[in-house]
């Protein structure tokens, strides 16, 4: 059977409501990603559709070096119980990408020895060959991904990651194609995609999916709002009485300083606006201005025992405080949240 050379369903003609439709099965690519591709136009969402269960099926039974992209602001998202448990006892590379969208300031080396003890914390029983960095305007990291895999000479690769950490663009930028589709949107890839260049077979898979993302709960056009897209100015605010910061119509956040010494830093998209208001005033302000929020009960609570620790929104973005006791955030929905320690 044909498949779209975009997203990897299989090709049909009979049903233009269903995924891989085609007016010709001469085409190659499907109507919907003709259309994503070219207007941006995104006429059927497989979010719903596509199940993490039946994309595991799918890799869990493919021979090869498992390719792991990962977005480097959800890196402690990515390497969780199911990726450990599915890939046990295989090989793999971890490719952290967005190196770019990182601050300007970031201490690289201590921020990739964090990822380095990220990953051999998470994933053990993983046989890991290589650890990398993806800059998108880093000219040489397609001959490093060629020097790395030439070592190890093995001849197949699944390429893998959660949607939205760049997986398909930098299987497009090694391949030197256009081939797989890439978008903001979660589940743009449906199925395997495979191309040989001398005797290496490389493969693009579909899009793992968390349902606890951030993205996964939005449409369209906040998809593209919230999804960083350069490097990260931080926007950093001094408090020093209760405060809360409202993120667009997304997430609510109070913080109780411990004195007046107390600060917090925001990393996230620039084009989302941040509102700061009194703690006293949260709940008139939702109710006049978010109605998003307003229509939501989700609060999560967070004593805070340090002086500074961060805390990582699931799709996002990172919180970094200091002198901080107490955290409230009220969220539109059940959006995972983790604590780390200080990296920015």
């Amino acid at each position: 059977m044909k498949k779209c050379v975009g997203c990897g369903a299989t090709l049909q003609t009979e049903d233009k409501t269903k995924i891989g439709y085609v007016r010709s099965l001469e085409m190659d690519l499907c109507e919907r990603c003709f259309r994503l591709k070219n207007y941006g136009d995104l006429t059927i969402d497989m979010r719903n559709d596509l199940k993490e269960d039946d994309v595991f099926a799918i890799l869990e039974n493919e021979d090869g070096v498992i390719v792991m992209v990962v977005d480097i602001l959800n890196a402690e998202f990515a390497f969780n119980e199911r990726i450990k448990k599915a890939f046990k006892g295989r090989k793999m590379i971890v490719i952290f990408n967005k190196l770019d969208i990182l601050p300007s300031n970031t201490n690289i080396d201590r921020y990739e020895k964090y990822l380095t003890n990220l990953v051999k914390e998470r994933l053990k029983g993983i046989d890991i060959l290589a650890i990398l960095l993806a800059h998108k305007f880093d000219n040489g990291f397609k001959d490093l991904f060629f020097d790395t895999i030439r070592e190890l000479n093995e001849k197949r690769f699944i390429f893998i990651g959660y949607f939205n950490a760049g997986k398909s663009t930098i299987f497009n930028r090694l391949i030197d194609k256009d081939l797989a589709l890439t978008s903001y949107y979660p589940s743009t890839t449906v199925g395997l995609n495979e191309v040989k260049i001398d005797d290496i077979t490389f493969i693009d898979s579909p899009g793992l999916i968390y349902e606890d993302n951030i993205l996964f709960t939005l449409d369209k056009e906040d998809i593209k709002k919230v999804t960083v897209k350069k490097a990260i100015k931080p926007k950093v605010y001094q408090l020093y009485s209760e405060q809360a910061y409202i993120i667009d119509d997304l997430i609510a956040i109070s913080l109780t300083p411990k004195d007046n010494k107390a600060s917090v830093a925001f990393y996230i998209d620039q084009g989302l606006d941040i509102h700061r208001t009194k703690k006293e005033n949260l709940d008139v302000f939702i109710r006049e201005h978010r109605p998003k929020l307003n229509a939501t009960d989700i609060v999560k609570h967070y004593t805070i025992d340090v002086a500074k620790t961060e805390l990582i929104i699931n799709g996002l973005g990172v919180i970094s405080i200091k002198n901080i006791k107490e955290v409230r955030i009220k969220m539109i929905s059940d959006i995972n949240i983790i604590e780390r320690e200080c990296v920015f």
